[in-house]
Formats: C-alpha cells, structure tokens, sequence
C-alpha cells in the first residue's frame, strides 16, 4: 500500500511538472510573474553553459538580476512572423502551434558582478508558458532551451 502511495504521488508531481499553461487567460501581472519564474529558472539550468561557450571555460558562474521595467509582450502580427519563426524554432518547438495574435514574451536580466561590466541576458518564453531561448545581448550569442528543462 505505501509503495502505491508513493507511485501516485510521484504520477502527480510528474503531471504537475508536465503541465501547460496558456498565459493569454492571466492577467498581466500574472504573466509578468510566471514569465520572470521561468526566464529564472532557464536562466539557473542554462546561463553557466552558455556563458562557458561564449566566453571560455575558465568563467565563474553569473549572477543575475531582473533589469527594471524590461518585460516585453511581442505579438505575433502575420504570417511572414510566423513562418520565420518556424524557420528559426521548427526543428525544436514541436507541441505548440504559433498563430497571428499570439505573443512571446521576453524579460530581460542584468549581469551582477562587475567583471561582466552592464550585460544583459534576455529570455523569451511562447504564450503555452514554456522557456524557448536565452539571449546574450551584447554579445549577440543565443541558444534554444525549448523542451530542456
């Protein structure tokens, strides 16, 4: 019976894990929060990685901040949007459908230690809530995190 217990508990925290959610029905101070949760947690699971490739082996882990008033709701306004998102994203964004009028929403974070002197990272996240990049923005470096965390 206790093994039981615990297969079900872990069925539903691996289902809780695996949900979606569509951020178009929460209000904007609702997404503002779960879109800054999950640019976090993309950012903890891949920002050293990047930061490793862009700069060399021998760089500390960054810390970050959220930069001041810089989330963004970009819609998706045509179909030439959509097919170069599809060009750019295709091979690895495959269980969600963009359309004309959704968004992306991105956030923006600042570098904490001064050795990075004022450099941004930028993550975007798709409408059904999951993390799709991690942008450096001054160095221009980016790397897709769809479906990895």
């Amino acid at each position: 019976m206790k093994n039981f217990l615990l297969l079900l508990t872990f069925f539903y925290i691996a289902n809780l894990n695996a949900q979606e959610v569509n951020l178009r029905t929460m209000t904007r101070e609702e997404r503002i929060r779960y879109v800054s949760q999950e640019a976090t947690r993309a950012l903890d699971n891949h920002l050293y990685e990047l930061v490793q490739d862009v700069y060399g082996k021998n760089m500390m882990r960054p810390s970050y901040s959220a930069f001041k008033e810089s989330y963004a709701e970009v819609q998706v306004s045509n179909q030439e949007e959509i097919n170069d998102f599809y060009e750019l994203y295709g091979d690895f964004v495959t269980d969600y459908i963009l359309e004309q009028g959704d968004y992306i929403y991105n956030i923006s974070f600042v570098a904490n230690q001064r050795l990075w002197k004022p450099l941004l990272y930028r993550v975007s996240v798709l409408n059904n809530g999951k993390a799709l990049s991690i942008t450096i923005l001054k160095a221009g470096y980016g790397k897709i995190i769809y479906n990895k965390l």
